[in-house]
């Protein structure tokens, strides 16, 4: 019976990560419209994370790099490392923070949405992490289809012995 619950819990976890995967390609897909233009870090430091976390308060430190950059000559300032609709910011201890704040150079790269030009990162998403997910989702479900078949094949021989 064990088995055939876990089967079952598996296949809703599998519906959910295909469920992101797909949201998240289309994020990446339209994130790679996006175009670069060269900036400049205002500000280096580290902020508190406030989205809710199991974390303890000693690793909810994150990065800060403020940065601005030219748009058809009209000035933008930013602050989002990594895409906002794709992460929340990476968190951790105060020192892995300041660590990360300081390894962006003074003159960098940021990409930014043509159609919404005050909206920018500095780091690019990575297609293997997005690839990972796309992947985990059939995996999960195989995985979760073999534990149904053999809760069902067990409930079957338990209920007839």
């Amino acid at each position: 019976m064990e088995i055939l619950i876990a089967g079952i819990f598996g296949l809703l976890m599998a519906v959910v990560i295909i469920c992101i995967s797909f949201a998240q390609w289309g994020n990446f897909s339209q994130l790679n419209s996006w175009k670069a233009t060269a900036g400049k870090v205002i500000e280096r430091g580290t902020f508190r994370v406030t989205h809710s976390t199991l974390s303890k308060s000693a690793f909810q430190h994150a990065p800060l790099v403020k940065h601005v950059y030219k748009i058809n000559g009209q000035e933008f300032t930013g602050d989002a490392i990594l895409p906002k609709d794709m992460h929340l910011p990476e968190q951790s201890a105060v020192k892995w923070a300041q660590a990360g704040a300081a390894s962006f150079p003074g003159d960098l790269m940021v990409y930014y949405n043509p159609e919404n030009p005050a909206n920018s990162f500095l780091v690019p998403v990575s297609r293997k992490k997005l690839h990972v997910i796309v992947i985990a989702g059939p995996v999960v479900v195989i995985t979760s289809l073999l534990l149904l078949i053999s809760g069902i094949d067990q409930t079957v021989k338990s209920a007839s012995a």
